[in-house]
């Protein structure tokens, strides 16, 4: 891996700085509190986004949006990896907008999930997908800030267990603890297994007993069934004489019923009878006398004709009257039909004979008048007499009706008594009380069949339950037999791994000095990389502890100048670098990253550390974060960053 450029958007106290890298040595210095440091940080977001480091420690204050952009190399190919930040009501999350990777310039089709970047990453630098990225990266590529000479300041036990854990040696030691798990889980199964056995030995003669009282219980209830048929029969033929009885009362007591109502019905006929024959008594006497039709109409056209006749006798005298007076008014005058001159004679004559006639025709309405109320007397008579006689027609018809009536009432007396007399009812206290003791017979036989059915039931029931105690028995049975045959395979499982975990604790230690021998090559080859001329040897102990020799003597590490101590420390961590890429199956990096190396160092220590970082041939590219002026003079190329309000710029 090779890193090439980043640029930091709204980074922590950066707002738009860009820092481009190539071989050799570069230093990035500057006061403590810059931002030189916010550079590293980006740089291990980019790759490991916030498995590195949280959201809300990489968003420079104040800013909605930020973005990280890191382009390097890897096998041949060139990335840019963008991971960008958003501001949110909730907080600081991931901006979805800007999670991309290209390849060579091409975007990779990838969903956009940190999950899908974070793979990504993880596959192109070829680290395994089980390895915590920035854990890695950071025994491979980048050394914190006083971490050079903190391996071979640790304790023998600390540096041990860490070094293991680099190497995956923690595996094996994992595995061997894993499986005393696994044994004692087996063991405690084969135990359980060797209970159930145990509890499995009366299984069969269970079996053989259950079968039995199976047996049993099966004929029981046979020779019960047998019993209940025999009483169903009786039951039945019981049931069928109750059947006869009950019908036989119910057709008396429908008889007897009917003859209640013909009864009843000729009662009511008779009182019926009794009455028509009084009623039509009482018409016949009111109907003996006889009445002459009257002649009403008749006399009613009469008394029209007087009347119409004393009417036109009143329009005569008017007339004569209106003509009277025409007369007299011709007095003087000339006649208008003669035209002849009219005396005073004349007119009286005229008058005399108007006169007489008028009181003529005066006393014949006197005489109409006179007639005409007797003649309305006659028909107020004949209406008295057409009433009664009306009345008596009115009795005579409904005498007649009253006689057939009587009639239908005597034939349907006759009818009715006739069906009466064929109704021949019996005694039915002697049917009742043989009804009575067949309903005994009944009930009792009726209660045996309960009886018997309850029994069989309860023998049903019993039966069932034997026989779900029997499967369960069976299952037992072919329980334990596949618990033998399951114990047999445990016994062998338990013995194959507890030679397997004997197998794998020797491999762990066949695999630790294996690479406890790498270690050491690398180590003395890294050493001699670093110091061309030392007159000081170096090696490793089975400890991981590192050792000098001057003149076959040993020297330890502690004796050593500061130079020659931050040598070998610097050559232990490039080794163990070296040896952690190869137990990881990844490329060794191209990159050393050192943050603050020369903290703690004396002035001698750094030139030294300064001198070894410039003979690493194996690593193309360092990058080193300091503010010790003493690196820059052999650096190949230099940033200064510096904080202006808050902001932090850099120069090159």
């Amino acid at each position: 891996m090779r890193i090439r450029s980043i640029e930091l958007e709204n980074i922590r106290s950066h707002k738009n700085s860009k820092v481009e890298f190539e071989d050799g040595i570069t230093i990035i210095e500057g006061r403590t509190g810059a931002g030189k440091s916010s550079i590293l940080m980006g740089i291990e977001y980019a790759l490991f986004g916030s498995n590195a480091y949280p959201n809300s420690l990489m968003m420079r204050r104040g800013s909605s949006r930020s973005r990280i952009i890191l382009e390097f190399e890897q096998n041949d190919h060139l990335y840019k990896v963008i991971r960008g930040l958003k501001r949110t009501t909730s907080g600081i999350t991931i901006d979805i907008d800007n999670m991309k990777i290209y390849e060579d310039g091409k975007l990779l089709n990838l969903l956009g999930r940190k999950s899908d970047i974070d793979k990504t990453i993880l596959k192109i630098l070829g680290y395994p997908s089980d390895v915590k990225g920035k854990e890695l990266f950071e025994i491979i590529a980048y050394t914190r800030q006083d971490e050079i000479r903190k391996l071979i300041n640790m304790k023998r036990e600390e540096r041990q267990e860490y070094i293991d854990r680099v190497l995956q040696l923690s595996k094996y030691k994992n595995a061997v603890e894993n499986m005393r798990g696994i044994l004692n889980h087996f063991q405690q199964e084969k135990e359980g297994k060797e209970e159930i056995i145990a509890m499995g030995e009366n299984v069969i003669e269970d079996i053989k007993e259950i079968k039995q009282k199976i047996k049993e219980d099966e004929n029981k209830i046979k020779e019960s069934k047998e019993v209940l048929n025999e009483e169903n029969k009786k039951y039945k033929i019981i049931s069928s004489k109750v059947s006869e009885f009950e019908d036989e009362i119910k057709k008396e007591n429908e008889k007897k019923i009917k003859k209640e109502r013909i009864e009843g019905e000729i009662n009511g006929l008779k009182k019926e009878k009794e009455a028509n024959e009084k009623r039509i008594n009482e018409i016949e006497k009111e109907t003996k006398r006889k009445i002459e039709e009257p002649k009403l109409e008749e006399e009613q056209m009469k008394l029209a004709e007087l009347v119409q006749l004393e009417k036109s006798t009143e329009e005569e005298i008017r007339k004569m009257k209106r003509e009277l007076e025409k007369v007299e008014k011709l007095e003087g005058g000339r006649c208008p039909v003669c035209k002849q001159e009219v005396s005073h004679e004349h007119v009286e004559k005229i008058s005399e004979e108007y006169q007489r006639e008028i009181k003529k025709l005066e006393k014949e309405i006197e005489k109409k008048e006179s007639e005409i109320i007797k003649q309305r007397e006659v028909v107020e008579k004949e209406k008295l007499k057409k009433r009664e006689w009306e009345k008596i027609k009115n009795l005579k018809e409904i005498l007649n009706e009253k006689k057939k009536r009587l009639e239908v009432i005597n034939k349907r007396i006759f009818e009715l008594e006739k069906e009466n007399e064929k109704i021949i009812l019996k005694n039915t206290k002697e049917i009742e009380e043989k009804l009575k003791e067949k309903r005994e017979i009944e009930r009792k036989i009726y209660g045996r069949i309960n009886s018997i059915k309850k029994e069989i039931e309860l023998k049903i029931e019993e039966l069932n339950g034997l026989k779900d105690k029997l499967s369960e028995k069976e299952k037992l049975k072919e329980r334990i037999q596949s618990e033998k045959e399951k114990l047999n395979r445990i016994i062998n499982l338990i013995s194959l791994l507890t030679r397997l975990r004997g197998d794998i604790k020797n491999m762990r230690e066949i695999v630790r000095k294996n690479y406890l021998e790498a270690f050491r090559k690398i180590f003395r080859r890294k050493f001699n990389e670093i110091r061309h001329e030392s007159e000081y040897m170096v090696d490793i102990r089975s400890d991981y502890e590192p050792i000098a020799y001057a003149n076959k003597e040993e020297v330890p590490i502690q004796h050593l100048s500061g130079g020659e101590k931050t040598s070998v420390a610097l050559a232990y961590r490039l080794a163990l670098s070296e040896l952690a890429s190869v137990a990881s199956s990844i490329i060794p990096t191209k990159v050393m990253i050192l943050d603050e190396p020369t903290t703690g160092l004396d002035r001698e220590d750094i030139k030294s550390l300064a001198e070894a970082i410039r003979n690493i041939t194996s690593i193309p590219q360092v990058i080193i974060v300091t503010h010790n002026e003493t690196l820059k003079s052999y650096a190949d190329f230099v940033y200064k960053i510096e904080k202006r309000g808050g902001i932090s710029e850099i120069y090159r």
